[in-house]
């Protein structure tokens, strides 16, 4: 790496590759909750689309 911009490159391409898996995590309590109560009554239809088209 010979210039600071492909420093921040290069450390711009580590935090995107991070992105799927935070995102992934921001789930686990949605998806704890529909496994303990067995209903998606309590899940608003905004969340279930963005849920199912991600």
């Amino acid at each position: 790496m010979n210039t600071p911009l492909e420093k921040w490159f290069a450390i711009a391409g580590v935090v995107q590759s991070c992105v799927p898996l935070v995102s992934l995590c921001a789930y686990v309590p949605q998806w704890r909750k529909l496994l303990k109560t067995r209903s998606s009554g309590s899940i608003s239809l905004s969340s279930w689309v963005l849920w199912a088209g991600s």
